[in-house]
């Protein structure tokens, strides 16, 4: 919901870690192309098994190390997906596949403890600090968005159980 209004009808977008589809589905009306990908063979049967939408496509792909070329997407979504691989390897591959003045939206359980993850699930969990310093090696950062509890959100205010960042890809 939070990425919607950072997309435009014009765009090509790629919803990497995208599980069952969900959020392509949600988003096709709003882009021009949007491109599902999953680690998960899985997955990705079940994503276009739901989908009637023409402009959705699903990809067997890893997040680290996809199979799109440079410059590829206008727009990025890596949503509750960091935290589970190899951070710095995951952005750059993000950086090297959107096109220059693309966006990257992402989205991470927000710790302080972050070298103790909660969730047993992920690798690591990032603080504001840390996860802003990772982003902002590979993308410029626009917005940090704090997101309280479900959907709660306020204007200005970074911090929250979860953080939504929106980057930008520096022209070249």
């Amino acid at each position: 919901e939070l990425a919607e209004r950072y997309l435009r009808a014009d765009m090509k977008v790629l919803d990497i870690a995208c599980g069952d589809g969900y959020g392509a589905r949600r988003i096709s009306p709003s882009v021009a192309e949007i491109h599902g990908g999953d680690i998960d063979l899985h997955n990705v049967a079940h994503a276009r098994q739901l989908t009637i939408e023409s402009n959705v496509y699903f990809h067997v792909e890893d997040v680290a190390a996809t199979s799109f070329a440079n410059d590829t997407f206008d727009a990025v979504l890596c949503m509750e997906t960091i935290e589970h691989v190899d951070d710095v390897t995951c952005l750059k591959e993000l950086r090297r596949i959107l096109r220059p003045g693309g966006i990257l939206i992402l989205s991470t359980p927000q710790s302080s403890l972050g070298h103790i993850p909660i969730n047993p699930q992920h690798r690591q969990e990032y603080s504001l600090e840390r996860i802003s310093e990772l982003c902002a090696a590979e993308f410029v950062i626009r917005e940090a968005i704090g997101i309280k509890a479900g959907r709660i959100v306020i204007d200005g205010d970074p911090l929250g159980a979860n953080i939504v960042l929106v980057c930008e890809k520096a022209a070249a």
